[in-house]
């Protein structure tokens, strides 16, 4: 369960996060923000952290969140989210980003199912099968809360390595959102029993 991560833990997430995406909105309000919203998801009950370590290093995780439409909304009353608004008034992506988040009104009302909003590896971990294992997990994870399946946004685009993972790991395009100006895939894993974990 995600409260068991200690802060150090969170705080390596939240640093490898950063590294590898420095782009995502996340990122852009900031290393302080950052470690904030690790330590909100970790003491959730709607969100699910996993990670993979080598020794006491974190090298990947993902974050599954079984309330993907009101994520922001939580963020925004129990951290500093709105003292950092501002920060969008010098940063053209971060202020596209949150006008967007406000005016989605989260991104699939028309769906129960829980969202995996994040999965990464460390660059010098990846093509090991790391990204598979945490997927897997989260796999294990949707099916262990009650979930039969569970979506994914990526980039519209099928020949991006990231889409090709989620095509070889069974999950099937239900539609697109646009997001940061780009077309965005919806892909959708169903887990029909005990045996399709993976």
């Amino acid at each position: 369960m995600s409260s068991a991560f200690d802060d150090g833990v969170l705080d390596q997430l939240a640093e490898l996060h950063s590294s590898i995406l420095p782009d995502s909105l996340i990122s852009l309000l900031g290393a302080r923000f950052v470690r904030q919203f690790y330590r909100y998801v970790a003491g959730t009950r709607t969100e699910h952290l996993g990670l993979e370590l080598q020794g006491d290093h974190v090298i990947g995780g993902y974050l599954l969140t079984e309330a993907p439409n009101t994520l922001f909304w939580r963020l925004l009353f129990t951290t500093d989210l709105v003292l950092r608004a501002p920060l969008a008034l010098v940063s053209p992506p971060l202020l596209r980003a949150i006008v967007e988040k406000v005016q989605s009104r989260g991104t699939r009302q028309d769906n129960t199912l829980p969202e995996l909003l994040l999965i990464y590896v460390a660059e010098s971990h990846r093509k090991k099968g790391i990204g598979m294992r945490l997927l897997n997990d989260c796999t294990a994870r949707v099916r262990s809360i009650g979930y039969f399946g569970y979506y994914v946004r990526t980039y519209d685009d099928p020949n991006d390595a990231t889409h090709r993972f989620y095509n070889r790991a069974t999950f099937v395009r239900t539609g697109t959102i646009v997001h940061g100006g780009r077309p965005m895939a919806i892909l959708e894993k169903q887990i029909l029993d005990s045996t399709e974990l993976g």
